[in-house]
């Protein structure tokens, strides 16, 4: 390996972690292997020399030309797979708004190529515009219309010139749904007219008993061409108020999958939790004082917790500190709201009530069943009737106990919204936080050769896998756990008990007793606390 070699491998890893200059320069005088740090500062300034990062207008922020950035990816996926010349490349713009400090909040637009192997990777979603700025239409259009410009010419060729040789391109879009209906043009998700692909009025939207063609066909069915008109009209405009940003067909817009399970699976785990409260509360009333009480929902917190699900719940506390009765619970990500919806189903009878239980068991059986159907990979159009299918009979099912329950009504872009708030608390040094992060993308990009090709596992002993692995993670948090627990009922003794009995206490380790008989109970409390 030559030496500029050693210097770019040691400049990837560098990037890729996160880690700063100050640390591999004390690494580095330590060892004489490493390439010194002057060295690798050198060739990400020549690196960064050569990337062509634009300001974006009207607000803080930075973009690639997006078509060279695409030529770039195209060319390569056609070097990997010479098959792919004669065919359509397609191709997903993706967006999304990500918090990434207190006060500053991220607009992240990039793209991928859906023929590439890892597609589902973060690494396969190239970031090309970040804007520092509010999550909305303006923000878009004021900062990025010259990137719009390109995306629209683009799908309007539906080719590109690589190497002197036309490549067909197919556009589709993703995101979350208010990202989507921001990009189009469309009113809130709450309006009346909040569907994106047909123009149902939200009065008539729960209409399950017609058939998918009645909302795709006819004068229901919402197209690009609609919009375009419609947004130009004051009244009867069926909720489109802004010219679409990306002059795309209607069929290629579609919803994130991902943004489907945690959103509907928030719905059904915040009614499982009501109906504890409801079943503690009942319990509770008769208990004499000094008996735990919720009992149910710590029961189960452990219960969602022993698969390896990280889960916990808490009353929020008012301004002035003291407990509210308002409940709060973990915001499960991703991966760990697929397993509790794969583990929880079966221990949820323990916890519902006994005339509705068979059916809310029901409900979370047949969500995983459609959610493992949309997220198949192998998916077709042919099986667009069956999935409609099974989410209405779903939608059926979930509204059908709603006279029995009160109230019971109705991944790999958030990966890249990670990474960029990883760049920026890790690596950058926040004055030009979005350039930063483009920077490090570009370079990775550059010498992604150096990236190391990981080992396959194959899982031989599935009964550690699906049974000891979980019951392990479970022993090591009641070990550490333990000592948590005894100080909260050491904690809770004090507070339960008589101030003569507080005040003996004082006494017995030797605290300061002056005035102690005109103290009130709750200061002998926060005495023997501080203690």
């Amino acid at each position: 390996m030559s030496e500029n070699e050693r210097i770019e491998q040691n400049l990837f890893i560098l990037d890729k972690f996160c880690v700063g200059d100050s640390l591999y320069h004390e690494v580095s005088i330590l060892s004489d292997d490493l390439p010194k740090s002057y060295l690798v500062k050198q060739l990400r300034a020549d690196m960064n020399k050569t990337y062509h990062i634009e300001r974006t207008r009207g607000y803080p922020g930075a973009r690639l030309d997006f078509t060279s950035t695409l030529r770039d990816h195209v060319k390569e996926l056609l070097a990997q797979q010479p098959d792919l010349s004669d065919s359509v490349v397609q191709v997903k713009l993706s967006g999304d708004g990500a918090r990434m400090t207190r006060s500053t909040n991220f607009m992240l637009s990039s793209f991928a190529l859906l023929q590439q192997g890892n597609v589902m990777s973060s690494k396969s979603n190239r970031t090309v515009a970040i804007i520092n700025g509010k999550e909305d239409y303006q923000t878009l259009k004021t900062a990025l219309p010259d990137f719009f410009d390109e995306v629209n010419s683009l799908i309007e060729t539906g080719s590109l010139l690589v190497d002197c040789n036309e490549v067909k391109l197919e556009f589709f879009l993703g995101g979350d749904y208010k990202f989507l209906l921001m990009i189009m043009g469309l009113n809130s998700a709450t309006a009346d007219y909040a569907c994106l692909w047909c123009e149902i009025h939200r009065q008539f939207r729960w209409d399950t008993s017609k058939d998918l063609l009645f909302y795709n066909t006819g004068p229901l069915k919402r197209t690009l061409e609609n919009i375009k008109k419609q947004c130009q009209c004051k009244s009867s405009n069926y909720g489109c108020i802004n010219p679409a940003l990306i002059n795309i067909d209607l069929d290629h817009v579609l919803a994130d999958e991902l943004h489907l399970l945690l959103r509907v699976t928030d719905r059904m785990l915040q009614k499982v939790v009501d109906e504890i409260l409801e079943k503690d509360a009942i319990e509770d009333f008769n208990k004499p004082k000094g008996q735990p009480k919720g009992v149910l929902l710590k029961k189960f917190v452990d219960d969602v917790n022993s698969p390896g699900v990280t889960f916990s719940v808490w009353y929020k506390k008012n301004a002035d500190g003291f407990r509210s009765n308002f409940l709060e619970y973990t915001i499960l990500v991703g991966a760990q709201k697929k397993l509790m919806l794969m583990k929880l189903r079966s221990m949820l009878e323990n916890y519902l009530h006994s005339n509705t239980a068979a059916t809310v068991m029901q409900i979370w059986n047949d969500f995983k069943e459609y959610y493992d159907l949309i997220s198949d990979i192998n998916l077709t159009s042919r099986l667009s009737n069956t999935a409609f299918g099974k989410a209405k009979q779903w939608l059926e099912l979930f509204c059908s106990i709603r006279q029995l329950r009160t109230g019971f009504t109705g991944q790999v872009v958030e990966k890249n919204n990670d990474d960029a708030k990883r760049i920026l608390y890790q690596k950058s040094n926040m004055w030009d936080a979005t350039k930063d992060i483009l920077s490090i993308e570009n370079r990775q990009w550059d010498i992604k050769e150096h990236e190391r090709n990981k080992g396959n596992y194959t899982k031989r002993n599935r009964q550690y896998w699906d049974v000891e692995i979980s019951q392990n993670k479970k022993k090591i948090r009641q070990i550490t756990e333990a000592p948590i627990l005894q100080e909260e009922n050491e904690a809770a003794d004090v507070a339960t008990g008589s101030l003569a009995q507080l005040r003996e206490e004082i006494k017995a380790n030797g605290l300061d007793q002056r005035g102690l008989s005109k103290l009130k109970k709750i200061e002998p409390i926060s005495l023997l606390k501080i203690s």
